[in-house]
């Protein structure tokens, strides 16, 4: 239902030229160790940006440590690229504009 929503909400952004879901695979090695994670969601938006979302019903869905590690990685990442990364509650973007800060 989180892509669901995701889809809808870019749908009706005016400032979102274009969007996808689990379109990019990031794949990396930290502390020995290959990972990879695919991308939620992502966001092109009129004024050039580009929004990297993970989505996840409230932010408790993150579990373990490891995959919180991963998050952080992959956030790096995207701000070496000059990316967004952000995690999005779906009951938020249901509900109000999460993505515009």
């Amino acid at each position: 239902m989180n892509e669901y929503w995701f889809m809808f909400y870019n749908e009706v952004d005016p400032g979102v030229l274009d969007y996808r879901t689990q379109p990019l695979l990031f794949e990396f090695i930290r502390e020995g160790k290959r990972l990879r994670y695919f991308a939620d969601g992502v966001r092109l938006l009129a004024d050039g940006r580009i929004q990297v979302a993970e989505l996840k019903t409230s932010s408790s869905q993150i579990g373990k440590p490891e995959y919180k590690q991963k998050l952080e990685a992959v956030a790096i990442i995207c701000r070496s690229l000059g990316w967004q990364f952000m995690l999005v509650e779906g009951a938020k973007l249901r509900l109000a504009n999460v993505f515009s800060h």
